[in-house]
């Protein structure tokens, strides 16, 4: 299951990474998340990464502040991800405003504040929903309470941007904006599809990988991530927590006891043995003294042998 995470100016942007970084911990890698500013790689196409995305989406969350209500960015993929046909569905986190200020399109969809426990655990939830079964309660709750601080502080310095002044960029002209939107609106028209995509998603039930060791340097393999390079492991025990540099979808931050992922090759490029094999036993060599050889003198390099006579 994927989600899209729509925002818009600076003050969303680094909240987005950090919500980015939230959803990825608190479910253990089971749930893909887009954010534009994270995961278009240079070179790409910015437009056609967008639309395929929100066409793969079957929820967006969008961060909302006083500052970019009206931003037609966020109205246009509110209004792509509402339009989908099925499970498509917009979840508006309210940064640093009431319910009261919402406006159509977006107050006709139930909002969460993002300054309330409560209400991002209600998030949450809705996301298990519709991802399946991949943590029990116990789980999820000793994961929500691993990324949750990070979560808050993050949302609070989004809350604080409008009143210090920092970090803040200047508008784009209307006429820009509106016509990127308009070339995105007739991609998705163009590219429209009658049958929704295979899931994403293998695994259908919680893994528990017990005592797996991994180690900084070493080279994964994840179910739905692909190939990527272990940088940094925190924490200890079951709550050791790995972060990853996945070669399509970046950095992610996985539960390593829960996430679905196996160790290919050691930082020290030792390959692993099979699943389920054990290391043979290396053969014990005895060495056998050896006398040393006989060095010849310079008198001797051209010694003559007797002649055999029939």
């Amino acid at each position: 299951m994927r989600v899209f995470i729509s925002w818009s100016g600076e003050q969303t942007r680094r909240l987005g990474n950090e919500l980015k970084d939230f959803i990825d911990t608190t479910f253990a890698g089971h749930v893909q998340t887009f954010l534009s500013d994270a995961d278009i790689a240079p070179g790409e196409r910015f437009l056609s990464v967008v639309n395929d995305n929100l066409d793969d989406a079957a929820i967006g969350i969008v961060l909302l502040t006083s500052t970019n209500l009206t931003a037609p960015w966020i109205l246009f993929e509110a209004g792509a991800l509402a339009g989908k046909t099925g499970t498509g569905s917009v979840i508006p986190l309210l940064v640093d405003i009431d319910r009261a200020a919402l406006t159509p399109p977006l107050s006709q969809f139930q909002n969460v504040y993002g300054s309330i426990e409560t209400d991002v655990r209600k998030l949450c939830q809705r996301l298990r929903d519709v991802a399946g079964p991949y943590l029990n309660p116990s789980s999820f709750e000793v994961l929500f309470a691993d990324a949750w601080p990070r979560l808050e502080a993050a949302l609070a310095v989004a809350r604080d941007i409008p009143k210090t002044g920092k970090a803040t960029l200047p508008p784009r002209p209307q006429g820009e904006v509106l016509d990127e939107i308009l070339l995105g609106v007739n991609a998705l028209v163009r590219n429209g599809r009658t049958t929704p995509r295979e899931p994403l998603l293998t695994t259908t039930k919680e893994r528990n990988n017990g005592t797996l060791s991994v180690n900084p340097g070493d080279e994964i393999l994840h179910a739905d991530f692909g190939a990527g390079v272990v940088t940094d492991v925190v924490g200890d025990g079951p709550k050791r927590i790995a972060t990853v540099q996945f070669e399509t979808f970046g950095r992610k931050r996985l539960l390593i006891r829960l996430a679905p992922i196996e160790v290919v090759e050691r930082a020290k490029s030792q390959p692993l043995p099979p699943s389920g094999a054990s290391r043979a036993p290396r053969p014990r060599v005895h060495k056998v003294p050896t006398r040393p050889l006989p060095v010849a003198s310079p008198h001797e390099t051209s010694r003559q042998f007797p002649r055999v006579v029939a």
